[in-house]
C-alpha cells in the first residue's frame, strides 16, 4: 500500500495499547492498526507524553516503517511546552510560521509527491489548531478524524500521577 492510500484509508486500533514510562521524564505508547480488518505490518500510532505535566505536552502520530525507515505520515501535538516554527518548505501560506499551542502535521503538508516519500526526521510543516480541544478525549476525537480512525477512543489517557497541592 502507497503511504497516500495508508494516510486517507479508514484505520482500527488494535488490541488494547498501554502507555510505558520510556524514561524518567517521557510516557510512551505504541498501537498497532488494522486497515479492513487486516494488520498492516509497520502500520502504528505512537504517542508520547511528559509523565509529570498532566493534560499538556501529547503528541500522537500515525506512523509507517515497514523496514528500518519510518514514515510519519500524520501528527497531532496537543498543548506543547515549545512553540513550533515551520520551515521554508512548507506552502507560502505557512511559511515561517510560529504555532504557540495545539497543531497538526498534515499528510498532503508534508509529503514529497514527486519522490512519494514523506520528509527525513520530524514533520517540518504544520497548521494550528483552531478548534478549542480542552481535554484528551476532545483531543483523541480530533486525531481519529485527522488519521482517519474509527475507534480512536480506545487510546487512553496517559497515566498522569496526580498532584500534591
Amino acid at each position: 500500500m502507497d503511504l497516500p492510500t495508508l494516510a486517507r484509508t479508514r484505520k482500527s486500533v488494535i488490541g488494547h495499547p498501554e502507555w510505558v514510562a520510556r524514561d524518567d521524564r517521557w510516557f510512551a505508547l505504541t498501537a498497532s492498526i488494522d486497515v479492513d480488518g487486516v494488520a498492516i505490518a509497520g502500520l502504528t500510532v505512537r504517542g508520547s507524553a511528559l509523565r509529570n505535566v498532566a493534560d499538556s505536552a501529547v503528541c500522537f502520530q500515525l506512523q509507517y516503517q515497514p523496514g528500518k525507515i519510518a514514515h510519519h505520515l500524520i501528527r497531532v501535538d496537543w498543548k506543547p511546552i515549545k512553540p513550533h516554527t515551520n520551515s521554508n518548505r512548507a506552502p507560502p501560506e505557512l511559511r515561517f510560521l510560529q504555532i504557540y499551542g495545539s497543531h497538526v502535521h498534515k499528510f498532503e503538508h508534508n509529503y514529497l509527491e514527486r519522490e512519494q516519500r514523506m520528509f527525513a526526521g520530524n514533520q517540518p510543516t504544520a497548521t494550528p489548531i483552531l478548534e478549542d480541544l480542552d481535554s484528551f478525549e476532545k483531543f483523541v476525537a480530533f486525531c481519529g478524524i485527522e488519521f482517519n480512525m474509527a475507534d480512536v477512543d480506545r487510546l487512553p489517557a496517559p497515566p498522569w500521577a496526580p498532584r500534591m497541592l
